[in-house]
């Protein structure tokens, strides 16, 4: 008889190893995930009280308040739209002759996920102050006093605006503007003055716009870039004369019959405010079919000194632009996301061979923790590029600036969004999705993947959860290496959702690297609630 053979009839061996299993099955019992998640039902969290003001402190009535996004306890520093489908209609609020205004706001940023309103951003707007979108309401806590949001309103400059067609001594009866951010509310305070039209308010400084034509799409009109100082309470007179748009034709460099072709073409210009040292930016945006040959054609883009393309087809997606064509404040994010491609605008004809890289392809499979596949679970990847190397945006997502028109107040353009949201059939918009969901087997096929490096994926499911993902949002760390033309695969486990407690609707605290022991003891105490 072997050594071995002799250890295994030990009776006490048999006693510890049976004893050993059977508390580890006890205790994955116990602490296991209970899959009786329920859904939150709709409430509304209540009324938050803003104050609006002048720099002299006195109350500005007809102002108009209009939320715009929640922010969650769970998830500090966090952004979330709002969502009609889950929160209802936005309703702005008017401020009376107090200056008073009340907003309403949900409970829940997120039912699905737990997450609670901790903030309500808001839009402040008033036909005779600049616009302000920097305020945030903070949701009172349990058993305080609702807090009040004081909101300041400032003066500021404005344009007297007379606009001419080439060789015309008519001026514009319609036009409009666009200049960082307030392109798409351009209606706002805008008057009809003896052939002029005279804007909104401009905070006070340096800024750089545009005059745009759009009365046909097919066929714009553009003034050069217009830098205004203003300055609060002066009007500022202005005779500006359009130019027709440049056409700009190219070609993706990839082998055709190409499919389902796009390109995204994006012109910036930018001014440097000489006492603040910040530059101000005027964008124009849109985009175009490429045809199964790869070619493309922008018919109607403002006069520029350069364009940024960004370009994907089926299999294929615009590589990184060279180093040197990299404008000087966004080298530093070319690891970091997506860039377009920048193309001087020297010569006519204008055009752009756009270099295109071989898109990545990524398989998925989703499990339980036995093994078995998990179906419409919702798999997908959320790439970003930069245009500015200000701020990201989906990779592909775009709009038409041709086709829309000046917005009174920021609640008539949530509306936009929404109703532009239903009409993607009409080919106004782009939205392309980085994945879907998966298959009776578990499994999703995710192809034309764009980027390079660590990317996360996204997974969620109503009633699962990635395996350690306990706490709302239950975001899961799991990431992908991807590189231009290759293929990997990944397996994800799910469990159960776990049953909302109180302990998940509360504050993550902030954690004390050396509070180590603490960390386990609480974690310990989560388990046995």
């Amino acid at each position: 008889m072997s050594v071995r053979n002799r250890r295994w009839r030990c009776p006490t061996r048999k006693i510890v190893l049976v004893s050993t299993l059977t508390i580890l099955i006890l205790f994955y019992w116990w602490t296991r995930p209970d899959p009786s998640y329920v859904v939150p039902p709709f409430e509304v969290g209540g009324k938050l009280k803003v104050v609006v003001v002048d720099e002299n402190e006195e109350r500005i009535a007809d102002a108009l308040v209009t939320p715009n996004g929640l922010r969650a306890i769970q998830a500090p520093g966090s952004w979330y739209s709002w969502q009609e489908h889950e929160h209802g209609r936005i309703t702005p609020s008017t401020t009376n002759e107090d200056g008073l205004a009340e907003v309403t706001y949900p409970k829940w940023v997120n039912r699905t996920t737990g997450l609670l309103t901790a903030v309500v951003p808001i839009v402040v707007e008033h036909p005779e102050f600049c616009s302000q979108d920097g305020s945030e309401c903070q949701v009172p806590q349990a058993g305080t006093v609702t807090p009040i949001t004081r909101v300041h309103l400032h003066r500021g400059g404005r344009l007297r605006i007379k606009a001419y067609r080439p060789e015309s001594t008519e001026p514009l009866g319609e036009f409009q503007w666009y200049d960082s951010s307030n392109w798409h509310r351009g209606k706002a305070g805008w008057k009809q003055e003896d052939g002029s039209r005279l804007t909104q308010t401009f905070p006070v400084g340096t800024h750089v716009l545009r005059v745009v034509d759009n009365a046909e799409p097919e066929l714009l009109y553009f003034s050069d870039p217009i830098t205004l100082n203003a300055v609060a309470g002066q009007i500022e007179d202005l005779q500006v004369h359009l130019r027709p748009a440049i056409s700009v034709r190219g070609k993706l460099d990839c082998p055709a019959p190409v499919k389902d072709g796009y390109v995204i073409a994006h012109v910036i210009d930018s001014v440097v405010d000489a006492i603040t040292g910040k530059s101000q930016i005027a964008r124009w945006e849109t985009w175009t079919h490429v045809d199964e040959s790869g070619e493309f054609e922008f018919r109607s883009l403002p006069p520029a000194a350069s364009i940024s393309l960004l370009a994907w087809c089926d299999g294929y997606y615009s590589q990184q632009p060279d180093l040197q064509t990299i404008p000087a404040q966004m080298i530093a994010m070319k690891d970091i996301r997506s860039l377009p491609q920048f193309f001087s605008m020297r010569e006519e004809p204008y055009f752009c061979l756009v270099r295109m890289a071989i898109c990545s392809k990524c398989e998925v499979t989703v499990t339980d923790s036995l093994g078995l596949p998990i179906d419409e679970v919702n798999v997908g990847f959320a790439p970003n590029v930069t245009y500015d190397g200000r701020g990201s945006w989906m990779f592909g997502a775009a709009t038409r600036y041709e086709n829309i028109r000046p917005m009174e107040s920021m609640s008539h353009l949530n509306r936009q969004l929404a109703w532009e949201k239903r009409r993607n059939d009409r080919s106004e918009t782009l939205s392309p999705k980085f994945g879907g969901r998966t298959d009776a087997d578990g499994l999703i096929q995710i192809n034309n993947l764009v980027g390079r490096g660590p990317q996360r994926l996204w997974i969620d499911h109503e009633r699962f959860v990635v395996r350690g993902s306990s706490q709302p949002p239950f975001n899961s760390d799991v990431s992908v290496e991807i590189q231009p033309g290759s293929s990997s695969k990944v397996t994800v486990v799910m469990v159960p959702k776990p049953k909302l407690t109180a302990g998940m609707l509360a504050p993550i605290p902030k954690t004390n690297p050396s509070g180590i022991v603490q960390q386990v003891v609480d974690h310990i105490k989560r388990i046995f609630e």
